[in-house]
């Protein structure tokens, strides 16, 4: 069912740059609102009140940790779909990594852009849970 509507898609020429640059910018956005927010937070004691017993500068950081993590696992499926797209278009490919036009080249980059900064998100969490908050 969801196979017909990949391939009706149309991929334009600015989604598949999007799905190159999705990954870095939730990443980004990511760190500026976590900094900014931790420095505020620490230094006006902002979020200074618990939730279940947990800081509320932890639960915010957390938040905002899964919700461009859950960004960027989108951009990085999306991304998938579309090279998966264009790979179909070419099946004589000998070695199906290797991008053989631009759009193929922008949906595999997408994609491996994604997995780069899902992983560094994923590194990103353990500070928050092994060290201390606003010392």
């Amino acid at each position: 069912m969801g196979e017909p509507s990949a391939t009706a898609e149309v991929r334009s020429s600015k989604t598949l740059w999007f799905g190159m640059f999705a990954s870095p910018v939730f990443w980004s956005l990511h760190l500026l609102i976590g900094y900014a927010v931790s420095e505020a937070a620490c230094m006006t004691n902002l979020l200074g009140f618990h939730i279940l017993g947990i800081n509320a500068l932890l639960v915010f950081l957390v938040a905002i940790t899964l919700l461009a993590m859950g960004g960027i696992a989108w951009n990085g499926w999306w991304s998938y779909r579309s090279w998966r797209h264009y790979a179909r278009q070419n099946p004589e490919e000998k070695f199906p990594l290797q991008a053989y036009d631009r759009d193929e080249f922008l949906a595999l980059s997408g994609l491996l852009l994604s997995g780069i900064f899902f992983f560094l998100l994923s590194i990103n969490m353990y500070p928050f849970l092994v060290l201390r908050l606003c010392v």
